[in-house]
């Protein structure tokens, strides 16, 4: 899947307005209401296309949280791309 391609679903559009400011997924899921696996399945793509970075891990019991930001400001979709 292109970035143009990963960027046109509102979800994802929605997270990546969100982590101007680092976050952990959970956080975006309450913010949303939306459920923390869905959000955490779209930061993988997004991740995956690099507009989205790890900033830390941080460990809580038995569980890893992953704290991430965008990569960018702003994109540009050239109408080629779509």
């Amino acid at each position: 899947m292109s970035d143009a391609a990963v960027l046109l679903r509102p979800l994802r559009a929605r997270i990546l307005e969100m982590l101007a400011e680092p976050q952990s997924a959970a956080t975006v899921a309450r913010r949303l209401s939306v459920a923390r696996q869905k959000v955490g399945y779209h930061l993988k793509e997004l991740e995956k296309q690099g507009l989205v970075e790890l900033v830390e891990e941080r460990r809580s019991g038995n569980c890893v949280e992953r704290i991430v930001r965008v990569t960018s400001r702003a994109y540009l979709v050239s109408a080629e791309a779509l």
